[in-house]
């Protein structure tokens, strides 16, 4: 059986189409049993941990274990983090993500932090209808508001 991915927080990116390439800690000999073009189900956190199911994605490579120090500027976009930058009402209410450029200061702390992490290239191949709607509700609201005001 294949690994699941919990995504957090950055979930609403995948919804959208902006998230290709995620980056973290994997269980024990997850990466062994995940290699190019499987498909394997991206959650928000784990099932037993309140988590739902947000869709399905296809690797584009193996997945690799990485310093943090080599993470590209371009996972920026990958990652989905410039179009929550670009999307903050997206993120939780309450969130710190939410202040002006605190995704992006957030990216470069964990780039210089200098950790080992497991980095998930990808494509969505499936996405919940319920993320779906959540993310056009979200979308609509938003566009709603910045005509009215």
């Amino acid at each position: 059986m294949k690994p699941d991915l919990y995504i957090g927080w950055s979930w609403p990116a995948l919804a959208a189409g902006h998230m290709h390439c995620w980056r973290g800690p994997l269980p024990d000999g997850s990466a062994v049993r995940l290699r190019k073009r499987d498909i394997v189900e991206a959650w928000t956190h784990p099932p037993d941990r309140g988590g739902r199911r947000v869709g399905a994605v296809k690797l584009t490579c193996d997945p690799e274990c990485e310093s943090t120090l080599e993470t590209p500027y371009e996972d920026w976009e990958r990652s989905g983090w410039a179009y929550l930058e670009e999307h903050r009402f997206l993120l939780p209410a309450g969130s710190v993500y939410r202040a002006v450029d605190a995704l992006w200061t957030e990216f470069i702390d964990r780039r210089e932090a200098d950790a080992w992490l497991w980095t998930v290239r990808f494509k969505p191949v499936d996405i919940e209808i319920w993320a779906l709607r959540w993310v056009r509700e979200r979308l609509r609201r938003y566009v709603d508001y910045t005509v009215i005001a």
